[in-house]
This record gives C-alpha cells, structure tokens and sequence, in this order.
C-alpha cells in the first residue's frame, strides 16, 4: 500500500461514482456465466489519488491459485470471485483480513512500515506519518468485485471492467464443502440486470459449481441470494449443484470430519500491496 493510501482513503468522498460512463463495452460472451455487464458504481475506496481504479492485493485466477491457500486457508475466509471476458474466475476478497493469517499481515505491515520510513529518509519535506496497524487494515481491507474484475490497457494502468457472474466463495474444512452465491450489489443486482431470468441465473451458478469442484477437487453447492425474484422476507434460497467431484474427493456434506488446520505451503502476493492498490499490474515472480 503507498504511504499517502491512509490519507487519500480519508479525503475520499462519501458518496459512490457511477461506473457506466468508465465501464468498457460489453465483451463477446457465450454467456456460460451470464452476459457481461459494467459495475454499477465504484467506490472511493477503490480510486487511488490519480482516480484510477485500484487492484485488489488478493488478485488471482482461479486457474493459477493452489488448491492449498483455499483448502488449508483460513475457517472463516470469504473469498469473491468474478468471471470475467473468456470466461475466466478472478479470486480476490473485500473481506481481505478474513483470508490472510494473523502472522502474515504482521509480517505486511512491518514490511510496509520499513517502507514509509525508507521513503521519509530520503524525502524528509514530505509529511508522510508513520503507518499504524490500523492504517494498514483500512487500506486494504474493502476493496469489492471491480477491483478483482479489473482489466490492464497497454500502459500497465487499470481499467474498469465488466464481468458476469460475481460473488462470493467460502469453504466449510468440517463438511469439505465449497458454497458460493451471487452476492454481488455491482454486477448483479436488477439496477445492472434488470429483468433477469432466476432460473437462468441457477444455470450460470451450476457451471460455476462444476468450474470450482474441478479445480479444488471438492463438492460445491450454491446459494442464489441478490437474483431471487421479489419475496415479502429477505430468504435465501439453497441449492445443490451437480457434483462433479474429482481425484480422492468425496461428496462430505453430510459426514463432520475435524477442522482442518492453517498450514501455508505458500503465500499469496500479499507482498505486491504497495503496486496493486496504486492502480498497476502486479509483477509476478
């Protein structure tokens, strides 16, 4: 995260932008997952200090992360994915403190400290105050589906981009189970798919099951919330997808086992905070 994120976060308006006008055009699409459609609205949050869009510092396809940062990853973790042009499922999360261990965002933040005191040794005009722990949470956690649909122009810069299907991903270690919804007010609310078919949208969230259970090797079921039709409650109705399920998995969803223990074989790129939140593509070793 850059040193000015915490200021320009609290000078930052209050009221949400409007994406369309910024939104690229929608893109060719089968729509396996749903026709692509701009955002709704961008935050401040995720505009830098150039009004670029920002890029979520847990950004990865679906198709690069291992299967261990999800499967040995944190209980609790809430992941958000969006599928973007060709089809693919970009991961990232709003709920980013929910997903990295304790002992690596301390290891974040005191790399990001070394870095803001490096940058007011060698300009000492500058006001730049220390970063706090707290800082660094408000920096980086709150970043939402745009900011893991965006796209890159030619320069390195960051685009706002449309995407279909977007929501959020969990996995519950005591049933091996993946669950993931259409929980997304930018891409799918009816302000961005008016008229919408919620029996269409059960179909995309099937062959999004089916995309997640051959990477993870787990059953995947899912939970249609923000496409339901009208309902006097705010009730969430549950399905079970086809499972599909590859490798030893198994469809456990009715057999407790032990919670699985955080055992990292590696890190996501929690250490590119400072290029992804300053809106350019991150550098992958």
């Amino acid at each position: 995260m850059p040193a000015d994120a915490t200021q320009r976060s609290a000078a930052a308006p209050t009221e949400e932008h409007s994406a369309n006008k910024s939104a690229k055009p929608e893109a060719p699409s089968n729509h396996r997952f749903g026709p692509l459609v701009p955002p709704k609205t961008i935050k401040p949050k995720e505009l830098d200090d150039q009004n670029h869009l920002r890029i979520n510092p847990l950004l990865i396809s679906l198709d690069e992360i291992p299967p261990a940062w999800i499967l040995k990853g944190r209980e609790d973790a809430v992941w958000h994915y969006s599928v973007v042009k060709d089809d693919k499922i970009m991961l990232g999360s709003e709920k980013l403190l929910t997903v990295i261990p304790e002992e690596q965002f301390d290891e974040l933040l005191t790399g990001m400290q070394e870095a803001v005191r490096e940058q007011q040794r060698r300009h000492p005009e500058t006001s730049t105050k220390d970063l706090t722990e707290q800082d660094l949470k408000n920096g980086i956690d709150g970043l939402g589906h745009p900011t893991i649909a965006v796209e890159f122009s030619d320069d390195g810069g960051t685009l706002v981009a449309p995407a279909a299907l977007s929501g959020e991903f969990r996995y519950d270690p005591r049933r091996q189970l993946g669950t993931i919804n259409d929980q997304s007010g930018r891409y799918m609310s009816k302000a961005v798919r008016p008229g919408v078919d919620p029996g269409q949208v059960e179909k995309w969230l099937e062959n999004a099951c089916k995309v997640f259970e051959k990477k993870l090797g787990i059953p995947v079921t899912y939970e249609q919330t923000k496409t339901l039709p009208d309902q006097p409650t705010n009730s969430t109705v549950a399905h079970t997808a086809a499972l599909q399920t590859t490798g030893n998995a198994s469809p456990a969803a009715n057999t407790p086992s032990q919670p699985t223990t955080f055992s990292a074989p590696g890190a996501p790129p929690h250490q590119a905070a400072a290029a992804v939140t300053k809106g350019k593509r991150p550098q992958r070793s």
